[in-house]
């Protein structure tokens, strides 16, 4: 219960970034209309958004005020469980968004219902498991000084994604074609391969910034 009121505590103090989830559904709107696999790309970018915003709280750390987190009558593990749950919770609602936008017709989203799904599914892995690597690293780092540093832990990981990822789609080099073949023959077996496996490194994310906390003064 504390976990889930220190996720929260994260989300009101992101409030603000959080607007920005609008900006980066415009731009999103545009990349979705014109070309194969513009759906994809759309919600990987929205969900590139999702991974950028996931790392506020860690910036917001950086201000005087934030001091009185330290204060407030909960444990380590709940602390961590707390922030990697706010985490979590970014690919999820930028899914949502997707997911609604794309059944009012008001995202261009063409590939089906089931299409849609595996879709979401597959980036909403990527972007956990992407987020619960970020994580790892403020955790062991400690506490960030550099507003420079941190916004380099904060956008570079999503830049990898993003760009990466939309790089593989766009050459489908001959390595890959088999791979793109398979995976269209065996969409649910591969989503929820891909769900099992993100869950489990976002599990095994939190176990590991525990023990890497653990014998600090501080998280």
């Amino acid at each position: 219960m504390n976990a889930i009121k220190m996720m929260l505590v994260d989300i009101r103090r992101s409030k603000f970034q959080m607007f920005f989830i609008g900006v980066f559904l415009v731009v999103a709107i545009f990349m979705m209309s014109g070309k194969a696999d513009s759906a994809f790309v759309g919600i990987l970018y929205m969900n590139f958004a999702a991974v950028i915003l996931a790392a506020q709280p860690f910036q917001l750390e950086l201000r005087q005020e934030a001091g009185f987190l330290y204060l407030l009558p909960v444990t380590r593990a709940e602390r961590i469980v707390g922030r990697y749950l706010y985490g979590a919770c970014l690919p999820v609602i930028v899914s949502i968004i997707i997911l609604i936008l794309g059944m009012v017709h008001l995202l261009p989203l063409e590939d089906g219902f089931l299409g849609i799904f595996v879709q979401l599914g597959i980036c909403f892995t990527i972007s956990l498991i992407v987020i619960s690597i970020q994580y790892l690293i403020f955790y062991a780092i400690g506490r960030v000084k550099s507003l420079q540093l941190a916004g380099i832990i904060m956008m570079a990981p999503g830049f990898i994604m993003f760009f990466g990822i939309s790089y593989l789609i766009e050459t489908r080099v001959d390595a890959w074609m088999d791979f793109y073949t398979w995976m269209s023959q065996h969409l649910i077996q591969v989503t929820l391969v891909f769900l099992a496996v993100g869950i489990c490194i976002w599990a095994a994310g939190i176990g590991l910034s525990y023990l890497i906390t653990k014998k600090r003064d501080y998280i």
